[in-house]
């Protein structure tokens, strides 16, 4: 019975150390360890209610560690932020670009590269296809690519 107990003791351990390194490996272990725990358990136990019982409290187990090791995670400011985000772009044209000439660098079939003032951008064709080595102007962009129509 002692090392039933022992095993779903490592195997909760494990898996509340998963949260904290990821990987899977540490998780895969402590419901090994928790399987093998009520295996051991069943047969020493000899009873189907019993392992049952055992069962359901390992499960409330795991759930009150998946818990606590969440709470840990957000109280620690190293994988959560506090603060609000609304309103956070993670990347946009420069709108000074608009109206600028550049040169195609690859072909736009739709999309491809452009050199806008010697600096390489992201461009996506108005019209489709843009062969390289066209000239393009910018007329607006959307994230960080650039709408670019060929110069007449």
């Amino acid at each position: 019975m002692l090392i039933a107990i022992v095993l779903a003791l490592v195997g909760l351990a494990l898996i509340y150390i998963e949260f904290f390194l990821p990987g899977g490996i540490l998780a895969i272990f402590g419901t090994c360890a928790l399987i093998a725990s009520l295996a051991v358990f069943g047969y020493k136990q000899q009873s189907f209610f019993g392992t049952l019982l055992a069962f359901f409290g390992l499960l409330a187990l795991v759930v009150i560690i998946c818990k606590v090791a969440l709470w840990r995670l957000q109280a620690s400011a190293t994988i959560y932020l506090k603060d609000d985000q609304e309103g956070y772009v993670a990347c946009s044209f420069d709108p000074e670009l608009i109206g600028k000439e550049g040169i195609v660098l690859s072909d736009l079939k739709p999309s491809g590269h452009i050199s806008v003032e010697g600096k390489l951008w992201q461009a996506l064709s108005e019209s489709g296809y843009i062969a390289k080595g066209a000239q393009v102007v910018v007329i607006g962009g959307a994230g960080a690519h650039l709408k670019v129509r060929e110069k007449e």
